[in-house]
């Protein structure tokens, strides 16, 4: 069995994006309380060039903002490599269910309505962290668990072949000779 290590102990990032300056102000005061790393975006732009440069562990968007609204923030953050598997955790004043349902499908894994008990915000945000690092742990594992069967089959070609090969003569020995004649006779027998 092949430990799983922790990606990272290092306290989570999270990155506000919300244009009204009184709730990021909240935000990240009460955020920063719980030892998080906190950054913050005012706009889908901006959101865009933190979540490149930072890589959060979750996203915090809200929904209503200028030029950019947080469906198509949202979207284009599950669009590039870098960014598509952050969290993103939609808080907004729209309680609609087809707003909620337009948040699930530009990729949000989850969506809180203002005004937000600041207990369950950080409750969700929590959860949202451990299940993304405990995805990154899976897939890093998968890829040494790739590695390893690679070397695998690297080495069972190489075993393969020292079972056929002489090693002093490098010439086929006795069992290859005789599986090959084997082969042939049974070949032969297909074909008469």
């Amino acid at each position: 069995m092949i430990p799983i290590t922790p990606i990272s102990n290092e306290p989570p990032t999270i990155l506000i994006v919300d244009d009204y300056p009184a709730n990021l102000r909240v935000l990240l005061d009460s955020l920063k309380t719980s030892g998080w790393k906190v950054i913050v975006a005012t706009n889908g732009e901006s959101a865009l060039r933190q979540a490149n440069f930072a890589s959060p562990d979750v996203i915090l968007l809200d929904v209503m903002m200028p030029d950019m609204n947080g469906f198509d923030t949202c979207r284009r953050l599950k669009q590039q490599a870098n960014t598509k598997n952050i969290p993103v955790i939609f808080m907004t004043a729209l309680s609609d269910i087809i707003d909620k349902l337009n948040g699930f499908q530009a990729g949000g894994v989850d969506y809180i309505t203002k005004p937000f008990d600041m207990y369950e915000l950080t409750a969700r945000i929590k959860a949202h962290v451990e299940l993304k690092r405990t995805q990154e742990q899976l897939r890093q594992a998968n890829r040494e668990l790739q590695e390893a069967n690679q070397g695998l089959l690297r080495y069972q070609q190489q075993l393969k072949r020292m079972a056929r090969i002489d090693p002093l003569t490098e010439l086929a020995n006795r069992r290859d000779m005789a599986e090959r004649l084997e082969q042939e006779q049974k070949r032969s027998e297909r074909a008469a």
